[in-house]
């Protein structure tokens, strides 16, 4: 077995066959630097709103900024990229724009950020709980398969 380093994304998707799953929580690294992408101004008129197939939908306070922002979309693209990239679109709507400090006061249990924690695993082990994964799944489309027949 090779003793190559390699990264945990390369290796979760490659395991978990979802690299799509992959993309969409390294898009969610936006949120914590949403301020940096549109500016401090701009961040308390619009904010991130999901990550759907390579787009970002962004809530905007009004018509007006939702225009502005359209026409500094490539610009935003850009920025979003160079954070992550996995971006290959902009969609504005207009609605009520929740700030990062907003959700962190309504939840009960604190702010929704992981608490941090210092750990080591062999690439062999990722692999080991990926394949466990892929196994299960597997018996699972065969019963599924049973049962439909």
């Amino acid at each position: 077995m090779s003793r190559d380093p390699k990264r945990l994304q390369d290796v979760m998707s490659a395991a978990l066959g979802r690299p799509e799953l992959v993309k969409l929580v390294r898009a969610h690294r936006i949120w914590a630097h949403w301020s940096e992408v549109v500016g401090e101004n701009l961040a308390k008129k619009c904010s991130p709103e999901k990550f759907e197939s390579g787009t970002l939908f962004v809530t905007v306070s009004s018509a007006s900024w939702a225009q502005e922002l359209r026409m500094h979309k490539q610009e935003l693209l850009e920025k979003l990229n160079r954070i992550e990239n996995v971006f290959d679109d902009i969609r504005f709507t207009v609605g009520a724009v929740v700030q990062p400090s907003e959700v962190a006061d309504s939840n009960e249990f604190g702010a929704l950020e992981p608490e941090s924690i210092d750990v080591t695993f062999e690439v062999s082990e990722i692999e080991e709980v990926g394949r466990r994964a892929l196994g299960k799944m597997k018996a699972l489309r065969r019963i599924q398969d049973v049962a439909e027949d």
